[in-house]
């Protein structure tokens, strides 16, 4: 059965992030674990592009069950690479932007 994503009971989620999950079709815990953390921080990311790394660290800590300061340096490094790979494109895309304007 289903575990519903609910505050208090899965690590690193709020009320807010639940509602965000909920808008791209992320319900339960066993979603967002199929789905996975990059994943599902991209889909919440293309609704509202302001997203800070803490929640990107949250998504793929929840899906190992743990709290998101108990992420370990190699991954929370490799997560820092990837937030900031989004950044410099979403950087890029709006000088682009700007010039076609």
């Amino acid at each position: 059965m289903a575990t519903k994503l609910a505050y208090k009971e899965v690590p690193n989620i709020s009320f807010e992030l639940i509602d965000l999950l909920g808008e791209v079709g992320i319900y339960t815990v066993e979603d967002l674990q199929a789905v996975g953390g990059k994943e599902a921080f991209l889909k919440i990311r293309h609704k509202i592009k302001e997203r800070p790394f803490h929640t990107l660290c949250s998504l793929v800590a929840t899906c190992r069950w743990q709290y998101k300061n108990e992420l370990d340096q190699k991954t929370r490094q490799e997560l820092r690479f990837f937030f900031e790979e989004l950044e410099a494109k979403d950087k890029a895309e709006q000088a682009a932007n700007a010039e076609n304007a």
